[in-house]
């Protein structure tokens, strides 16, 4: 007999562990379900980060679930009731979908290659919270290693176009287990008071059936109110057929049916859904009228989704191709003066494929303080996405120095790391700094850790110090000693 939505989502099991030595009061859940297992940490008496890791079978989930609690107790976590042992959960279940796989990043031309990109760990401590006690438990011996890395994935370093390019593999999709996507669904969690889904905490794999893409591409796209249950939702889905026949007109017309935003993540269904060239279309038919805010907001989602899950992996001549037309008619003075209207699309779409002349004739133009005389200022013009399209790690910096800019989200933290390295981590301090949300600011500094580095200790300090959200700075500084010292 078929599991229900709920039975999917309830099975598995649980371990629930925690760590107190001095300031720190820590702890680490994770639950194993079949094929994947969900992690939440953070510190005590918060609600905590979540992250879900799919493997490639319940054998690969059961291993790599012992692991990361051995690897635990071994620093001193133990049991929320006291003890410190690694029970086994039950037996396996079935095969899912298999984990993502990392590339290597794209090296960069007469200069030092950037490190190696590797899959995030799901017990990766950023920000954290929890719940329950333990006895205080012997601390981590502190790593003295003084390593020069960023922890970014190829689609990261991608959005550096300067670096040498290399084109990635989307892989073979996994059949469709729509039961399962549905049961997944319905445990994800929500923020900015209800009214957001953690899409992200999927972790979708970058190759999806027609079938599956269409499943979260509707699931993505469902008018919602805060209040919603995420649960019904999903039972609704797991009992409605999806073809994965989809076309771009087609895509145009669920953009803006949720009010409150297209996530980032629906243009991974998009675009196992339509080829690069539909994409594009895509892309040209979405244009916004004035002060049409909610389409001018999807359209933003949308080159996120190119930057991030198309481009990455276009051959060389499909780059080409895209540029021809954009060249066509280039016209780098068409910035609305208006900063409630959107840049033209030609623009963003430019940075993205790495044409930096026409770019810098576009950024060279805006004065120094277009985007500082109020907060909102850059909000619908963008001009991050655009910086990151110049060609050169000193250019960016330079630009980013000039206007003033700030990093909004996490993707653009990682896209600046992957431009600039190590060389301008005070932006990102600043950017953090002046983040006065306690949600967004949190996310900021989770992607700023992904630095390992000696030249980060000073600004990570300083955002201990002074940010919002001052518990992954914390971490991060209590777990690379060596970088504080060098």
């Amino acid at each position: 007999m078929a599991k229900s939505v709920e039975a999917v989502a309830q099975a598995g099991a649980r371990r629930e562990l925690v760590f107190q030595d001095g300031s720190s009061n820590k702890f680490w859940n994770i639950e194993l379900s079949g094929s994947s297992f969900t992690v939440t940490f953070g510190r005590v008496g918060t609600a905590g980060q979540e992250q879900t890791k799919e493997f490639a079978d319940d054998d690969a989930a059961q291993k790599a679930y012992d692991k990361l609690v051995a690897e635990k107790v071994k620093k001193g976590y133990v049991d929320a009731g006291g003890s410190a042992s690694t029970a086994k959960p039950a037996a396996n279940q079935t095969a899912k979908p298999a984990a993502k796989q990392t590339a290597k990043p794209a090296a960069k031309p007469a200069a030092a290659k950037p490190p190696k990109a590797k899959a995030k760990s799901a017990d990766e401590p950023a920000a954290t919270n929890g719940a329950g006690a333990a006895a205080p438990a012997p601390a981590a011996a502190a790593d003295l290693s003084t390593k020069r890395q960023l922890d970014l994935e190829p689609a990261d370093w991608a959005r550096a176009t300067f670096r040498d390019r290399k084109v990635l593999a989307r892989g073979e999709p996994q059949p469709f287990d729509q039961e399962a996507a549905a049961g997944r669904m319905a445990k994800l969690r929500t923020e900015y008071y209800g009214w957001h889904v953690k899409w992200r905490d999927l972790n979708l794999p970058a190759a999806l059936s027609p079938e599956e893409a269409h499943f979260w591409l509707e699931a993505m796209t469902l008018p919602r109110e805060r209040n919603d249950s995420l649960q019904k939702q999903a039972e609704k889905l797991a009992k409605k057929k999806f073809s994965g026949k989809v076309a771009a007109a087609d895509v145009v017309n669920v953009l803006t049916r949720n009010p409150h935003g297209l996530p980032d993540e629906a243009s991974l269904a998009i675009a196992n859904l339509l080829s690069a060239e539909e994409y594009l279309e895509l892309l040209i038919l979405c244009k916004p009228q004035a002060r049409d805010y909610q389409l001018a907001a999807a359209l933003g989602s949308l080159m996120q989704g190119f930057s991030k899950y198309v481009y990455p992996y276009l051959t060389d001549a499909q780059v080409q191709a895209a540029r021809k037309p954009l060249l066509k008619n280039w016209d780098p003075t068409k910035t609305p003066a208006d900063l409630y209207e959107p840049l033209p699309i030609a623009y963003y779409l430019a940075a993205v494929l790495g044409m930096h002349e026409e770019v810098y004739a576009v950024t060279s133009t805006w004065p120094d303080d277009r985007y500082t005389k109020e907060d909102w200022a850059d909000h619908y013009h963008r001009p991050q996405d655009v910086v990151f399209g110049l060609g050169s790690p000193d250019l960016v910096a330079s630009e980013w120095r000039r206007m003033k800019l700030r990093m909004r989200t996490p993707e653009h933290v990682r896209a600046f790391l992957a431009c600039t390295e190590y060389d301008a981590l005070d932006c990102v301090r600043d950017s953090i700094l002046a983040e006065t949300n306690k949600e967004k600011c949190e996310l900021l500094v989770e992607a700023f850790t992904l630095v390992s580095a000696p030249e980060a200790a000073a600004p990570m300090l300083e955002c201990k110090l002074s940010c919002k959200t001052p518990s992954g700075a914390r971490e991060w500084l209590d777990q690379h000693v060596g970088h504080a010292v060098a």
